[in-house]
């Protein structure tokens, strides 16, 4: 739907990916669109989205609609967040995002959810990261299936629950009254081709939704093939291998998805619904870079696969206890494979009646699977100037890994002897049962010109490891059940100062509750003998830690909005304290116990007093602050000016800054709306600093990655250039097309480079970087996008 702007020269209202200040001008203008241009309006300060997922109070959130994601032809969650300063996407290599990256926070410190189910948690450790056998992150969405995508920088449990720590990203699905009248029988078919040639990535998406009667439906199909995302350097340096490689791996990928909706309204107020997405990746990848005297060949088949099945009820009662209850029912599995083959020179097995013959294949098989049952009861109620939304969800996950090794005869199809074997998990079979309690209220004061946000939540958490199987071995005992407790709240103000002048200020809590891979990450220990006694024990080299804490963030923000006939300009600030963060600490016992090893043989040996060990412990402390600006200018009735830039810095307790933290960016976009509305173009000017080498430096270099030098001197700062038109070529028919980094501008994003070492080792993080190497980290140069759509 296309929204108008009376009091903004009747401009069509620019993409939401920017900023929520237009969002919110645009509710008031569709509210009181018979208003005259100088008449006064009633000042809204939150958009509401029609989507029960959608759900945040905060101040600072950004919505992006099914018509800003077909406008800007995202096609991934890059593309959802280019034009939205202070939010990227990380990523780690082989298996791609690691989640979205908002104020310096990443990975499982921003919640992700789809109609309010969490995508589940990543399992990637960080001793085997820098080798890309496997990485579970937290994929499975296509965005052409949804119709909304709020982003909420800063702290926001209430909403979103474990894992907003730093923010959120809410998904919400597509509906079958997203595309059909609102009343009566009726049918709508939409077929969608896209080409985008950065990655030579087709897509075709298929719409169908209909109502006859009582009942509603909605079957959206998406299929997308294509290869790896080019560097500037593609196409213009030598196919070489190994760490000098200037070009991207070759990868092949494939992607399909289904959303299905079936609603039935029975009676007024009430309908009951069900809700089925299937979501497929399979990614190969031909390892050149890592390609070296030890890896001959090394190529991958990756698979990653989300399953959601859910019934909901929706019942507008107006009574006394609510006006709306809301009530879901969710079951997913998400289930991530990284499958590697090798060529190796050395290590090969003897066949069943032959002898070992080098060089010879080598395989490692790893999955992991989650599997969520989540319930949720959702009620809203206004009462006189209060608007109130409380609830409860339990949900019930259990996790699985799996780790299968196997040698072959040569470079044969034939099993060596001894072969496959189990490999140890990285963490047992395990169920966490959760359940949280929330109540929000929205409370309107002086006339409406005071509103106040208030709302606390409580959630708690008990982990059961099962140790039956043999595959995950526990020597040190210290792998238990666990339980323990988050709350967290929330508290915000606004106030109308005049008609046109708007303050705000909120503060809150975050939290996020150990993952798995936190909890019971595979505990390894060593022999070694008691000298007073000469017994052997085990020793501890790492173990799980049951005294885990939930990390936790709190956060102060404070605003200021003004907005006129023609413009509308904010600014705000803010402080993130983040607390318990979960690292390794090095702890010993038995301080006063002398032990004893020997190697093998027994002709050396080392004394030594206590066992000094590993585990996990909430250690870490950090503080983020920044600033972010954002507005618009309608020029004239057809011209229309917008902007946003954002900066951040951030540092542990210690001084060492923070490397997640995304260096400072901006946005200016100027857009063309023809009178008759049949074509539009916009063009968007995106600029970013480069990351300070102090800003990437540890105190403490351990765990920190070397950066390449290269990118500190050559790469930091650019400024892009993207083109976009849409064009009704007739009522049914539009095309889309567009040109980005017009001027084909040679630029790395941190984002990308940020896990990347310097040196030649191809064992180190992404394969290494040397000599020339980081240029295939580098973004495309021009490319273009190209959709149409045929809808009837």
């Amino acid at each position: 739907m296309k929204h108008r702007f009376p009091e903004l020269c009747s401009i069509r209202r620019s993409s939401g990916r920017l900023i929520p200040l237009v969002l919110m001008i645009t509710m008031i203008n569709n509210a009181n669109a018979q208003d005259k241009p100088d008449e006064p309006r009633k000042v809204l300060n939150k958009v509401t989205v029609e989507a029960a997922a959608i759900q945040s109070t905060t101040e600072n959130t950004q919505v992006t609609s099914s018509e800003d994601i077909e406008d800007n032809q995202v096609r991934n969650l890059d593309d959802l967040v280019r034009y939205i300063p202070g939010v990227a996407v990380d990523d780690i290599g082989r298996f791609g995002s690691n989640g979205f990256n908002i104020r310096g926070m990443d990975g499982d410190r921003v919640a992700i959810t789809v109609d309010g189910l969490s995508l589940g948690e990543t399992l990637n450790p960080a001793s085997y990261a820098p080798y890309e056998f496997f990485s579970s992150g937290r994929g499975g969405v296509d965005i052409d299936a949804m119709k909304a995508v709020e982003i909420v920088k800063g702290a926001d449990s209430i909403s979103a629950g474990s894992g907003a720590l730093g923010g959120a990203v809410m998904f919400v699905t597509k509906d079958p009254a997203d595309y059909l009248n609102p009343s009566g029988n009726d049918t709508h078919f939409g077929l969608k081709f896209g080409y985008s040639s950065a990655n030579d990535e087709a897509l075709a998406t298929a719409t169908l939704a209909n109502r006859t009667g009582n009942w509603e439906s909605l079957l959206v199909y998406t299929a997308r093939e294509g290869h790896e995302t080019e560097s500037f350097f593609s196409g213009s340096r030598p196919d070489i291998s190994g760490t000098a490689r200037e070009i991207p791996d070759p990868v092949d990928y494939d992607n399909d998805n289904v959303l299905f909706k079936l609603y039935y309204r029975p009676a007024d107020g009430h309908r009951l619904g069900f809700v089925a997405e299937k979501y497929n990746s399979n990614i190969e990848l031909d390892n050149q870079t890592r390609l070296n005297d030890s890896y001959l060949m090394r190529t991958t088949d990756d698979k990653t696969e989300r399953e959601r099945y859910g019934v909901n009820y929706l019942w507008q009662a107006d009574n006394a206890l609510f006006d709306e209850l809301d009530w879901r029912y969710d079951y997913q599995t998400a289930y991530t494979l990284g499958h590697t083959l090798m060529v190796v020179p050395t290590g090969c097995p003897a066949g069943a009646n032959s002898p070992a013959v080098a060089p010879c294949n080598r395989t490692e098989h790893r999955d992991y699977d989650q599997e969520i049952h989540k319930t949720v009861l959702h009620l809203d109620k206004t009462i006189a100037n209060h608007t109130l939304g409380y609830g409860v969800s339990i949900e019930e996950k259990s996790v699985t890994y799996a780790d299968v090794k196997t040698r072959y005869v040569g470079t044969t199809s034939e099993v060596g002897v001894g072969w496959p074997q189990l490999g140890g998990d990285f963490v047992p079979d395990t169920d966490v049962g959760s359940y949280g309690i929330y109540v929000r209220d929205q409370i309107s004061l002086v006339d409406n010109r005071l509103l106040v946000n208030t709302g606390v939540r409580f959630d708690h958490y008990k982990y059961s490891p099962s140790l039956n199987n043999s595959q995950f071995n526990d020597n040190s005992g210290t792998v238990n059940d666990v339980t323990f407790s988050s709350p967290t709240w929330q508290l915000g103000a606004s106030w109308n100062l005049t008609a046109q002048h708007i303050l705000w200020v909120q503060t809150g809590s975050g939290f996020r509750a150990p993952t798995v891979e936190n909890m019971y990450f595979s505990p390894s220990t060593a022999i070694a003998t008691e000298v007073s006694s000469g017994q052997q024990v085990d020793l501890w080299n790492t173990v799980s830690n049951p005294d885990l804490e939930a990390e936790e963030s709190r956060n102060i923000e404070i605003g200021y909005r003004w907005h006129g006939n023609s413009h509308v300009f904010g600014i705000s600030t803010y402080r993130n304290d983040y607390s318990n963060f979960i690292d390794y600490n090095t702890f010993i016992r038995n301080a006063d116990v002398e032990y004893q090893t020997c190697n093998t043989a027994g002709t050396v040996c080392n004394n030594f007093f206590g066992d000094e060990y590993d585990s996990l412990d909430n250690i870490g402390e950090v503080t983020v602050k920044g600033i972010e600006v954002e507005g618009l200018w309608a020029i004239t009735e057809q011209v229309r000016l917008r902007f946003a830039y954002a900066w951040s810095e951030g540092e542990e307790k210690d001084g060492t800054p923070l490397q997640s933290i995304v260096p400072a960016s901006g946005i200016i976009g100027l857009g063309y709306d023809a009178p008759n509305g049949r074509w539009a173009v916009e063009t968007n000017v995106v600029f970013a600093d480069g990351k300070d080498k102090k800003d990437a430096t540890a105190v403490d270099p351990v765990n920190f990655t070397q950066i390449p030098e290269d990118y500190f001197t050559d790469y930091g700062d650019y400024t892009l250039v993207d083109l976009q038109a849409r064009y009704n070529i007739t009522q049914n028919l539009k095309l889309n097309v567009g040109v980005y980094n017009l001027f084909d501008e040679e630029y790395i994003r941190w984002q990308r480079i940020r896990f990347v070492n310097q040196g030649s080792a191809a064992g180190g993080a992404r394969g290494g970087v040397s000599e020339d190497g980081i240029h295939r980290y580098t973004e495309p140069g021009r490319n273009y996008r190209l959709t149409l759509a045929y809808t009837f």
